[in-house]
């Protein structure tokens, strides 16, 4: 199956906001409602990316913002049955492109500690735990070391 990455403006995320949802509902942690995925914080619509499949239908999404020292992801998820397939991992490096031609060192998320498979994925990535709350850890990566372990 072919898939392709798109810049997820506000008008994109407006017409499939429901599909985003759909995709989100299969996460742990914390569900996140429309308005999430439509509000707006700095950054956002510039460095969030959605992946279509071939039929033009969201599989997969990374919502990013601009922090003071950081891109930071909010929400990365790939619908279930398109795991597994490279498309978390294309998600990623088009973070870090976006962080190092901004001049941004460096890419934090927070993610579940129950969430093992997610976490695993992270440090292989080159992410390390920066901080640890009683539901999720912040993890941190250097954008362009993470860049350029891309294929």
């Amino acid at each position: 199956m072919t898939w392709k990455i798109l810049p997820l403006t506000l008008e994109l995320a407006k017409g499939y906001v429901d599909a985003l949802v759909t995709i989100d509902a299969d996460t742990m942690g914390e569900r996140w409602a429309p308005s999430h995925f439509l509000a707006t914080l700095p950054g956002k619509w510039e460095i969030s990316r959605v992946v279509l499949d071939g039929d033009g239908t969201p599989i997969g999404f990374v919502i990013a913002s601009l922090k003071a020292e950081s891109v930071h992801i909010h929400r990365i998820v790939v619908a279930k049955g398109h795991r597994d397939k490279g498309i978390g991992k294309t998600l990623m490096y088009a973070t870090a492109r976006d962080s190092v031609q901004r001049g941004i060192p460096k890419i934090t998320l927070k993610v579940s500690r129950d969430n093992i498979a997610a976490i695993r994925l992270y440090q292989r990535l080159g992410f390390s735990e920066i901080a640890r709350g009683l539901e999720n850890l912040t993890l941190a990566a250097d954008a362009d070391a993470l860049l350029k372990s891309s294929p």
